[in-house]
């Protein structure tokens, strides 16, 4: 059956060509870590350089990241426990500047490609409209909400995708 693919088609014209995504190495480390402390500066749950470095080297984790003309512009995260039906998605996070170039969909679209589990659940915030609407649209479905689950009290939303 498989997952309900976005296309990408519209984009892949302006953007495509430009965008590369592959397994994020130690070389991405500083990276990574720059843009999850950017992007959540005060949030308690950021990984140190150390358990980035872990993850990489985990069969469990996989990160892709994104790079726009050969410059680092983004990472997604799964993370596929033994035993489980399905992989955690753990954040899709673009710096700045990128996120008009599209670059979650393809980090998104190529994390669902080559999830080894039969699902993918994740949690967003409910106010994170953006991100709601882009799992949306890949098929993602909404299972159940954890009350105030993030420091700031709000919801999360936990939705789950078939990727075979």
């Amino acid at each position: 059956m498989g997952a309900l693919m976005y296309d990408l088609s519209k984009f892949d014209e302006k953007f495509g060509k430009y965008i590369n995504i592959k397994l994020a190495n130690t070389n991405d480390l500083g990276d990574i870590y720059n843009t999850q402390i950017t992007a959540f500066p005060d949030d308690p749950a950021n990984l140190s350089i150390d358990d980035f470095t872990n993850a990489i080297h985990d069969k469990k984790h996989t990160l892709f990241v994104a790079t726009y003309k050969d410059e680092f512009a983004g990472y997604t995260a799964l993370y596929q426990k033994t035993f489980s039906p399905w992989a955690s998605g753990n954040n899709i996070i673009v710096v700045q500047k990128f996120t008009v170039k599209c670059i979650a969909p393809y980090l998104l679209r190529h994390a669902i490609k080559h999830c080894k589990r039969p699902f993918i659940r994740i949690y967003v915030e409910k106010n994170n409209k953006k991100a709601i609407q882009l799992y949306r649209k890949f098929g993602f479905f909404h299972v159940s909400t954890i009350a105030k689950h993030y420091e700031n009290g709000d919801d999360a939303l936990v939705m789950m995708i078939f990727t075979w």
